[in-house]
């Protein structure tokens, strides 16, 4: 069937009336039925006249019609012109867009106030993406005095009217704790109204609090299924996410050509943590032979995209001479971009060259303070260092012993 066929349906049903309607009936018929099939070009001719008449339906597809420039050259000013029009009649549609052309200065002086004002009124109609908007706008306090409550009723109302980055919106608030005290349970609560809708976003961050038993019972199968879903969906930090189950072998059988697989899906999306996992599978020789370089190439990657830990990983290979020439002073370079990013494991790189004077003059109290810092990340490793005076560091450990395989990271 021709893509046509439907406007073609339309039309010669629309022109029936012209035996039993007046002209301007007709039209307004056919304005409608040319718009609903995508034909703007014949709408606009159909609906303008109507639209000047006071018609505050035409005035609201004519409005979006040069909004958008469906059909026509996009224009503001006639856009505005249309939708302020129909706004003012009450047309909820009309006034969400016109609120958005505030907000974002689109032909429109940059208004957040205004933009509040069309954005309520068409909430308090019952538009769920106005709610929304509306319940941005007052979480950032923007427009006007910032209202937590009422903006968390809004999003409700607008996650319960189908919207679903209102249910995002507030799975990320109780989450974070972003006004409200953190509620994982509540996180999860509307992350899974969103999930169940098919938002991939939200089908990862569901995934993730099963997979670590955050808000819900770890479920590392339900967490599969999520990251599945989403990394289908394209979604690359799920897709970096399922990579990493396969390659440990976590609620799937283990299978590092699969791990693989999903981790180039997300590193060729960008994600540096992907391209981090690709680089150690080539240096722990997961799914074939080790190749340090291959890995020293993906670290590389990873690093330049800003990923701490790769920083970690390129140092300990200068520091071991593991695939390249030992080099401590490069070592440390390395350990000090990655800590720069906040990385605890680079921090704890540092320490352990400082402690033990390797390309740089010992200096136990600096190493001492290097190991704090990791420790205060959440790094296990350094808290025997962080908690054990000085003098008594040699009963926790000796050197490492740089003749294994990989560094414990």
């Amino acid at each position: 069937m021709s893509h046509n066929a439907p406007l073609r349906a339309a039309l010669a049903a629309a022109l029936l009336l012209l035996l039993t309607a007046d002209a301007a009936l007709a039209d307004k018929v056919v304005g409608n039925a040319a718009y609903n099939a995508g034909n703007y070009a014949v709408a606009l001719k159909e609906l303008l006249p109507e639209a000047a008449k006071g018609n505050a339906d035409a005035q609201a597809k004519v409005g979006l019609i040069y909004l958008h420039g469906k059909g026509t050259a996009r224009n503001y000013a006639q856009a505005g012109k249309w939708l302020t029009a129909a706004a003012r009649a009450g047309n909820p549609e009309a006034q969400r867009n016109l609120a958005q052309m505030y907000r974002l200065g689109l032909g429109l002086p940059n208004d957040d106030g205004k933009a509040l004002q069309w954005y309520r009124l068409a909430a308090e109609q019952g538009d769920s993406q106005a709610q929304y908007n509306v319940g941005q706008l007052l979480m950032e306090g923007r427009g006007g005095r910032k209202d937590v409550p009422q903006a968390l009723k809004l999003f409700a109302q607008a996650a319960q009217g189908g919207s679903i980055a209102a249910a995002l919106r507030l799975g990320d608030i109780y989450a974070s704790g972003e006004g409200v005290p953190a509620d994982a349970h509540q996180a999860s609560t509307w992350y899974e109204r969103a999930a169940i809708d098919g938002d991939p976003v939200a089908q990862q961050k569901l995934g993730v609090m099963y997979r670590d038993g955050v808000g819900v019972p770890a479920d590392p199968l339900r967490a599969a299924s999520l990251f599945r879903q989403s990394a289908e969906a394209g979604n690359a930090w799920s897709q970096y996410y399922l990579g990493a189950l396969y390659r440990d072998g976590i609620a799937v059988a283990r299978d590092f050509d699969i791990a693989r697989q999903w981790f180039a899906k997300a590193s060729a999306q960008g994600n540096a943590e992907a391209m981090t996992a690709i680089g150690s599978m080539f240096r722990d020789a997961q799914g074939g032979r080790r190749n340090y370089q291959a890995a020293m190439s993906w670290y590389l990657k990873a690093a330049a995209a800003k990923d701490g830990t790769a920083s970690y990983k390129i140092g300990t290979l200068y520091r071991c001479g593991w695939g390249v020439k030992q080099d401590y002073s490069e070592a440390m370079s390395w350990f000090h971009k990655g800590a720069d990013q906040g990385d605890a494991s680079s921090m704890y790189g540092i320490a352990t060259l400082q402690r033990r004077g390797e390309g740089v003059s010992a200096d136990t109290a600096n190493a001492r303070d290097w190991y704090v810092k990791a420790w205060q990340l959440g790094l296990q490793a350094a808290k025997p260092w962080a908690t054990t005076p000085i003098s008594r560091w040699s009963t926790i450990g000796g050197k490492r012993n740089c003749s294994k395989q990989f560094p414990n990271a």
